[in-house]
């Protein structure tokens, strides 16, 4: 009996202990701040104190504090002993940034690890001039775009200008980003200087140019700059070196809508557009004369403003039917001129007059999209007109008249008769002769070549067709590697018989494409072979030929389009 008391007594008095220790450990929490009122925008502190040891997660600033941003947290715990007795700390420094808007706030009631603290009210003012040009910040980028609506393939400049109140120490401008697109800088930066809210920046300016390769809507990712600035404070007491700062742009996203090719641009064209084209033709004598047999050159120059010199279409020049046409392979540059890219293409020409008389070189047409007026437009280049004589070999002799021939003196015996003057023709047969086995034999040579050409393709088994290798190819400018890939299209989608190449000309019978089919081999077999660089233009005639109609019965390889409709 004694023993189940003294249990008793001994539950009670632990029970009492335990609820005096509760009652004693209870947590208390205040908060202050570093200072009020506050300028709007502005950073303060506030301060959470507790009179315990807290964990880390006690206090979550983000769910309590939504009226302001929240920058930072840190957290300093500490414990004292004083007579014996224990005091411990925990506190809670988080910086804030003021709202933008002039007014009174609270800040509390705050709950924290189950105790209620005490409420603050907070005043913002509004900023003053001076106040507005000491907040202003050290490092910003403006950017904008000259159109926010274009065509495909049609340029676009969008203009970065970064603005830095500090001196720059390092920095890097990380370029505009959009997928199926070519992105390059225009010309170079530019720096000046200019007044903000008071406060003086230095001013970088850096235009890029955007050309989309595909329609539909886009988003551009704006530059972004980040770098190393000189903060202005000094290191310590010791040293007048001065802290770094990092800064930061924020990439903005910039919608653009992109547009396909027109309905109403012709299929036989490469589609051009700029802001203005023109062509123009000029001879290489000024007095417009020439004699047979001897090469004329002409000069065709296209000039298109707004657009790449690799959009120019290559020149297709017409049949004359009394001269031989030899183009050459044609020469490209891209220049910037008042903040336009200029291009231009100079293909020169020459051409063997094979009779006397009136050369007539007919206009040349270059069809191209005004950008400005989204109007399909022609352009065309002067005709000329060239008198052409006959060669001075080729000239008949005079005849000798009997009048002549009286006054001429005779010699010897007046009866003895004249003898007939010798004929001077033979060497011109001779040469007429040696002309004709050299075309003879060059001839067989072509026919030999081309022979064992169509043997070979008919014995030899001729890779898959990828229309990927194709277009690699053409990109690259890779002459060999374009030709396989089109032999094997013609044979193995097409169905076609050696040789090849002209097989597929005349499957198509599209002027644009037998042009770029005959350049190829002319780079490839000629005896003199110039580089082949027209791969764009030839996949561009390969995808024209693809959107137009197929001939009657005809099952052909349909290439995805180049420029899908959004």
């Amino acid at each position: 009996m004694v023993t189940a008391m003294r249990k008793m007594l001994t539950l009670i008095l632990s029970s009492l202990v335990i609820a005096v220790s509760s009652a004693s450990s209870a947590v208390e929490v205040t908060i202050s701040v570093d200072k009020n009122p506050v300028t709007i925008g502005s950073r303060f502190t506030l301060s959470v104190i507790a009179d315990d040891h807290l964990s880390r997660t006690a206090w979550q600033a983000e769910q309590q504090l939504a009226q302001f941003s929240v920058l930072s947290t840190a957290v300093n715990s500490s414990t004292q002993i004083t007579n014996g007795g224990t005091l411990r700390s925990t506190e809670f420094r988080t910086q804030l940034q003021a709202p933008t808007a002039p007014g009174s706030y609270r800040i509390g009631p705050l709950q924290v690890a189950g105790a209620t603290t005490n409420a603050i009210e907070l005043t913002v003012l509004p900023l003053s001039a001076a106040e507005q040009a000491e907040q202003a910040p050290a490092a910003f980028m403006e950017v904008n775009l000259d159109r926010q609506q274009l065509y495909v393939q049609q340029q676009l400049q969008l203009t970065a200008t970064l603005y830095l109140s500090a001196n720059l120490l390092s920095g890097n401008i990380a370029p505009p980003q959009l997928q199926h697109a070519e992105i390059s800088q225009l010309g170079k930066d530019q720096e000046s200087y200019e007044m903000r809210n008071g406060k003086r920046y230095q001013v970088f300016k850096r235009v890029y140019l955007i050309t989309p390769q595909r329609s539909g809507e886009l988003i551009i990712n704006a530059p972004v700059f980040s770098g190393q600035i000189n903060s202005g404070r000094s290191l310590s007491l010791f040293t007048t070196a001065n802290s770094t700062d990092t800064v930061t742009t924020a990439a903005q996203q910039l919608p653009i809508t992109v547009l396909p090719v027109p309905a109403e641009w012709p299929a036989t064209a490469s589609w051009l557009p700029a802001e203005l084209a023109t062509i123009s033709v000029a001879a290489d004598n000024s007095n417009n004369a020439g004699k047979v047999g001897e090469p004329l050159t002409l000069t065709y120059r296209i000039t298109a403003i707004g657009v790449q010199s690799d959009l120019l279409p290559v020149l297709q020049l017409p049949t004359i039917a009394t001269a031989d046409t030899y183009p050459e392979p044609s020469q490209r540059q891209t220049s910037e001129r008042n903040g336009k890219l200029i291009a231009q293409q100079i293909t020169q020409v020459a051409i063997i007059p094979r009779q006397s008389g009136t050369l007539v070189i007919p206009p040349q047409p270059l069809v191209w999209f005004n950008t400005l007026t989204g109007q399909v437009e022609r352009s065309l280049s002067a005709a000329l007109e060239i008198d052409i004589a006959a060669a001075p070999a080729l000239q008949p002799q005079p005849a000798i008249t009997p009048a002549a021939a009286d006054a001429v003196p005779a010699v010897g015996n007046p009866a003895m008769p004249l003898a007939a003057p010798q004929s001077n023709w033979w060497p011109y047969l001779l040469l007429l002769v040696v002309v004709l086995w050299l075309s003879s034999s060059a001839w067989l040579l072509l026919q030999l070549r081309q022979l064992r050409q169509a043997r070979q393709t008919a014995t030899e088994p001729m890779p898959r067709f990828d229309l990927k290798q194709l277009r690699q190819a053409c990109h690259n400018n890779a002459a060999e590697q374009a030709e396989l890939a089109l032999k094997q299209w013609a044979s193995q989608q097409l169905g076609l018989q050696a040789p090849l190449l002209s097989a597929l000309a005349a499957y198509f019978n599209n002027a644009p494409l037998t042009a770029q089919l005959e350049h190829l081999n002319h780079c490839r077999y000629a005896a003199q072979s110039p580089p082949w660089q027209e791969g764009k233009a030839l996949w561009r005639a390969v995808q024209a030929v693809q959107r137009q109609q197929p001939p009657q019965g005809a099952e052909t390889a349909q290439l995805p389009a180049l420029y899908p409709p959004p």
